[in-house]
């Protein structure tokens, strides 16, 4: 069964729970006629990096040569035969560039002959998406690459807790929980101490996640050794109380 078939039960629920959506960001993974369209049926767009299928190829390549525009409709759809029923839902295939670069700006530069042809393509790629495209599709098309680095984040920020410590095998989900939380506090901890280091001027690389974490270390030590010294002088002094008591 696959995973995709709780996503709309969930999003009912959410509605249920008076949340709002404006858009969902997904992952190929999710590349399923059905749930896009059960998901536009209920009024949520999508925003999906395209496999490059030979399609999506096709369109890159003819955008790349000047003969397809940056936006062009698509139905996507399924086998004849697919059970239980044939789905089919309209979208948007929009042209983008990798590492921020607008796909224009790649097309400009093949053509001017400053990038060669297999360097151009290997630049571009595409999204889907069942959003009405703006009026001005190239600001669109920017928006769209910015949006989608939300979830870009949220995959680099669970990565990121995955480093943060050893992971161990619990046989109660409770304790499997409580680290997790454990892990997202030092997470959040390190990005607002590399956020305030950085509007100080100290270079990122001082601010990585190692070193934020030997930093930690170091001052629990500290912590834990001074506790322990308070507490041997306190045992000290009841010691001698208790003696002159007796």
């Amino acid at each position: 069964m696959g995973r995709w078939l709780s996503i709309p039960n969930s999003v009912d629920w959410l509605k249920f729970n008076n949340f709002g959506f404006n858009y969902g960001l997904m992952d190929r993974e999710f590349y399923r006629v059905q749930l896009v369209k059960m998901l536009k049926d209920r009024k949520i767009p999508i925003i999906m990096p395209a496999k490059k299928y030979s399609h999506v190829k096709r369109r890159i390549k003819n955008y790349l040569l000047k003969t397809a525009p940056l936006v062009s409709t698509y139905l996507f759809k399924q086998k004849p035969g697919a059970k239980p029923w044939q789905s089919s839902v309209n979208l948007h295939i929009v042209i983008v560039g990798h590492d921020d670069q607008p796909a224009w700006k790649i097309r400009d530069q093949f053509w001017k002959k400053q990038i060669t042809y297999d360097e151009a393509i290997h630049q571009l790629s595409a999204f889907f998406t069942t959003l009405d495209p703006w009026k001005n599709k190239r600001s669109w098309a920017k928006w769209l690459t910015k949006t989608y680095k939300i979830r870009w984040n949220q995959e680099t920020g669970f990565s990121s807790l995955n480093r943060i410590h050893e992971q161990f095998r619990y046989r109660y989900p409770t304790v499997h929980l409580a680290e997790l939380y454990l892990r997202v506090m030092i997470h959040n901890g390190w990005q607002f101490y590399r956020n305030q280091g950085l509007k100080q001027g100290i270079h990122h690389q001082e601010l990585t996640l190692f070193w934020y974490r030997n930093r930690m270390l170091n001052q629990l030590e500290e912590i834990i050794v001074r506790s322990s010294y308070e507490n041997v002088k306190y045992l000290q002094k009841r010691k001698r109380r208790l003696y002159f008591e007796i």
